[in-house]
């Protein structure tokens, strides 16, 4: 069984899809994670300071299969 590697092109392609329904993301690299049989996970995180001055983290985990589709999206509060 042969292990299926990200290309850039398909993980531009992901990143372009989150980053339009996500545009505070835009410009966050995801760190990239082997998921299961040809599909990978991506995981963006952004800080962000509140109107009242705390930190808030927002994550996203998007599940992506080998031609850089999205299967599945979760975000944190």
């Amino acid at each position: 069984m042969s292990k299926i590697t990200l290309d850039s092109r398909t993980l531009q392609k992901a990143c372009h899809e989150v980053y339009q329904r996500f545009p505070v993301m835009k410009g966050v690299l995801p760190h990239v994670q082997s998921y299961a049989r040809n599909r990978f996970l991506l995981i963006f995180e952004n800080r962000a300071i509140t109107s009242n001055g705390r930190m808030l983290t927002q994550v996203i985990r998007a599940v992506i299969d080998a031609e850089g589709t999205i299967k599945k999206i979760t975000t944190s509060r």
